[in-house]
């Protein structure tokens, strides 16, 4: 798990969505909302024992996908501190922080909590905001 990188503190405490010229860095459609970035993911790799690794089938990015990382597993994920792997299921649970804001807003996004992720099969399971590829 990496953190998604972005600065949430001019957002209202809301996620973090600022497509003005010159606010990259407070927009984190760039980093857990890209599907060509590493940051906010959830990696599923396999390491050779020769060295390197390789793609396992059934990740969410299908590899030679334009503008996406193959490895990718799960994402959306804002400030991940801790996850963990069930041996039996193969499902994993993660914990991280939600949005900061103080209460919901219909136009912003939900309230500000700890959230916990159950990841039973890929996808986009984290930050609740509009999915967008950009990259």
């Amino acid at each position: 798990m990496k953190s998604d990188d972005t600065d949430p503190f001019h957002s209202s405490g809301y996620s973090p969505i600022d497509e003005r010229p010159g606010r990259e860095r407070f927009d984190a459609q760039r980093s857990s909302g890209n599907t060509n970035d590493l940051r906010g993911k959830l990696l599923r790799v396999h390491t050779e024992a020769a060295g390197g690794s390789t793609i396992p089938a059934g990740n969410l990015l299908a590899p030679g996908t334009a503008k996406t990382r193959p490895e990718i597993y799960a994402m959306g994920f804002r400030n991940s501190f801790r996850f963990a792997a069930d041996p039996k299921t193969g499902w994993i649970s993660t914990a991280g922080y939600g949005p900061d804001a103080n209460q919901e807003n219909a136009n912003r996004g939900p309230e500000g909590t700890v959230e916990w992720n159950l990841i039973k099969q890929p996808g986009f399971h984290g930050r609740r905001w509009r999915f967008g590829q950009v990259g």
